[in-house]
């Protein structure tokens, strides 16, 4: 029991200190007295190992010998391990890198031959960074030519390089160089086993592991692998009337298309987002996006005088001396406060405004929106050829290149401003001649030297334009947290009772689950074909991805449980599981949408072009979906024993379900860890940087893996004591994928 008690201390004040870590600006990672604290925790890990006599449970033994080998391999990493920045000008080859202010020599020299950048097509994004080197000896041999680029890292004698930085004209570049073969094997090796060894603890879980007959929940260890694998298979009237195009007309121009966001995509999209920046909504008083764009560009005397610019309360309103939601553009642009504002936006770009500056650049960014409208600048819908071969999309204002004929030239300089003619005229029939012209000229000069167009396909562009109709990411989020929040209190009504629910409304509830999670997968599939990637680089389409797994979990639970006890279901714990998963489904799109309720698609960045990317993040959120049922479950497990005294059994039943859930959620954790790591190490090199979002990933897996330690932990093996972990262990989660956004570091977003 002593033993048991030093080792629950030396744990509890590994993760006091790396929590510490994170909020504090000082690095204390390299400090003496940390790495003494890992060498005692290492220390006391490989004592349990030999007084527990381990070895005779070799899955157990493998699991602890691999955390033993990462942290040996992070110390060889430490201790032997270099690691710099190394400049390099075309032509002039060098053998030095930099680190810690001191020069480094290779046995080797590296010579830039080319730095090139390489963009989407037809776009001015950045696709990738390709470094063209050529390594050689002290006699000018050729020892090895590659190119060097993002997630394509070369390999040389135990070094390896990076892409980092380069410089604007093209003529010379930085590398990251780092040298460490010994502990990058190490930690490595130590990774394998420990993928090995818990895939093995997880299989011998399901065919050993049985749950007491009395508190036989209805989902096992069993059925959590079947659900782990299809998991990761997985207006108001107007009263008064604003000018602007009918709706099929404005339609129509919303489906040619323009260069916006770094990418070509439809008007349509253009206008959804500038409807939604200015007013909030993707409509305005039964107009559609379209035609609120359109009123805009062509009736902008009638829309300025418009009170749809919707104002964040703070600092803004001070300013302008309102405490309206909404303000027109005509108030926004008296000289009075035309001058605040862009003082004020001066004055938050240095730092030195005190108010919220938040708000204050929102308000600005609304403002220089509709001048940019206005200007003409931001329709960049006319696709040219340029002296290279390449396509630039540009308005009929921008500088046109040389190589345009006459008639082009005067298409590109004349077409709109004819478009602007027509709508005054009300000649619509004319209008839509006119655009049809303006795409077919788009199609037909979209395509760059090579042959390569810089058109979506046509699949893609009706996906995203039935995308922008049916993204109601709100609609979603209300429903399943009103309905979630309903079942919920119902399910602890009736089981405080004692009491069943009705198979009906067991029914109702399932439809409700399973409607809501066909739409967010028709949804996520529209964004996947649109974006041409899978939706999980950015924080809402992960918060998308953790509601659908949610949903998806809740369905395969339910289909479980009916399944096994057929017509003798428990339709309280049924509704239990939709309850908690419309719940989590609803926090996490009522968080999406509150962080953007229109979330734009844009390239992928360079390093984020990785098959590990989905991997991690898919990994990642169905750790944490899983958790937050555990969150559900203790809440409502704690309801029930304040408000009925009798509710033990259940309560014990209860717990046993989230005791199933404990170990796959702490699995899919450790490996979203390592598989981030690995990631890390192929893009940047360096396979902990202890950042604060993988460190506090790190901590989380770390207090959810204390209830695994029964002998450590006797006290959580008491039902109502493991819900109260369960509650107070989620701040973790929401620390570690909220809270530290607000400390930096590579992960804030």
């Amino acid at each position: 029991m002593k033993k048991n008690k030093v080792s629950l201390i030396i744990w509890v004040v590994t993760i006091i200190v790396l929590i510490i870590s994170t909020l504090i600006p000082k690095q204390i990672y390299g400090e003496w007295w940390f790495v003494a604290l890992l060498v005692v925790f290492s220390v006391n890990m490989l004592a349990n190992i030999i007084k527990d006599k381990m070895w005779k449970r070799p899955v157990n033994c493998a699991v602890h010998v691999s955390i033993l080998l990462v942290l040996f391999g992070g110390f060889l990493t430490f201790t032997t391990g270099q690691e710099g920045s190394m400049k390099l000008t075309v032509n002039e080859p060098t053998n030095i890198f930099i680190q810690d202010e001191k020069q480094v020599e290779i046995p080797f020299n590296v010579n830039l031959k080319k730095f090139d950048i390489i963009y989407y097509t037809g776009t001015m994004s950045h696709a990738d960074y390709v470094t063209n080197v050529v390594l050689t000896d002290d006699n000018g041999n050729v020892l090895k030519e590659d190119c060097i680029s993002m997630n394509n890292i070369l390999k040389y004698k135990g070094f390896r390089f990076f892409n980092e930085d380069f410089e604007e004209d093209l003529s010379g570049c930085t590398l990251a160089v780092t040298h460490d073969p010994l502990g990058t094997t190490v930690t490595y090796f130590g990774y394998a086993l420990l993928f090995i060894s818990m895939i093995i603890m997880f299989f011998q879980k399901i065919f050993t592991k049985s749950m007491p007959k009395s508190y036989n929940s209805g989902i096992s260890m069993k059925n959590i692998l079947g659900l782990l694998i299809l998991t990761m298979i997985g207006t108001t009237v107007s009263a008064k009337e604003l000018k602007t195009l009918p709706k099929d007309v404005a339609a129509q121009m919303g489906d040619i298309y323009i260069y916006y966001g770094g990418r070509i995509s439809p008007l349509q999209t253009f206008a959804k987002d500038f409807t939604v920046k200015l007013y909030g909504k993707p409509t305005y008083k039964g107009y559609s996006s379209e035609q609120v764009l359109a009123g805009w560009m062509f009736y902008y005397p009638d829309w300025k005088e418009e009170k749809m610019i919707k104002l964040k309360k703070g600092s803004v309103n001070q300013l302008l001396g309102t405490e309206e939601k909404y303000i027109s553009m005509e108030n926004f642009r008296s000289p009075r406060n035309e001058y605040l504002l862009e003082d004020a936006a001066a004055q938050v770009k240095k730092r030195t405004y005190q108010g919220e500056s938040k708000s204050i650049k929102a308000a600005d960014e609304k403002y220089n929106l509709i001048v940019s409208l206005y200007s003409g600048k931001l329709m960049k819908i006319y696709p040219c050829l340029q002296a290279d071969g390449s396509v630039k999309w540009l308005s009929q204002n921008d500088n046109l290149p040389e190589t345009l004929n006459e008639d082009e030239w005067i298409f590109v300089r004349k077409s709109w401003s004819y478009v602007t003619e027509l709508v005054v005229k009300k000649d619509y029939e004319n209008l839509s001649a006119t655009l049809l012209k303006i795409k077919a000229y788009q199609e037909k000069k979209g395509v760059e030297a090579d042959g390569k167009t810089s058109l979506p396909s046509k699949t893609r562009f009706k996906a995203e334009k039935i995308y922008n109709v049916w993204a109601k990411y709100n609609f979603i989020a209300y429903i399943a947290l009103c309905c979630g929040i309903l079942l919920f209190v119902m399910y602890c009504g009736f089981t405080a009772a004692g009491e069943q629910m009705s198979k009906s409304i067991a029914n109702v509830s399932i439809s409700i689950s399973w409607v809501l999670f066909l739409f967010l997968t028709f949804l996520i599939i529209l964004r996947w074909i649109v974006a041409g990637h899978i939706p999980l680089a950015k924080s809402v389409e992960t918060q998308h991805f953790m509601a659908w797994v949610s949903l998806l979990f809740t369905g395969c639970a339910v289909f479980i449980r009916n399944r096994r006890d057929g017509r003798f279901a428990d339709n309280n714990g049924i509704v239990n599981t939709i309850a908690a998963g419309l719940i989590v489904c609803g926090l996490m799109m009522l968080v999406s949408v509150m962080s953007s309720a229109n979330p734009t698609i844009t390239p992928l960045v360079p390093v984020l072009s990785s098959p590990l990317l989905g991997l991690h993040v898919a990994v990642i959120m169905v750790a944490y979906a899983l958790l937050a049922f555990m969150l559900i479950n203790g809440l409502a497990a704690v309801i029930v024993k304040l408000v009925s005294k009798h509710a033990d059994v259940e309560i014990a039943r209860m717990a046993d379900v989230s005791r199933v859930l404990l170990y796959p959620a702490v699995m899919c954790l450790t490996f979203g860890i390592v598989i981030g790591s690995i990631w890390a190490n192929i893009s940047w090199g360096n396979y902990w940087a202890w950042d604060p979002k993988e460190t506090w990933s790190l901590i989380t897996a770390m207090i959810y893996a204390t209830a695994l330690y029964k002998d450590m932990t006797p006290s959580l093996q008491k039902p109502l004591n493991f819900h109260i972990f369960c509650i107070l262990a989620f701040l973790s989660v929401l620390m570690t994928y909220f809270g530290v956004n607000y400390l930096g570091g590579m992960h804030a977003y």
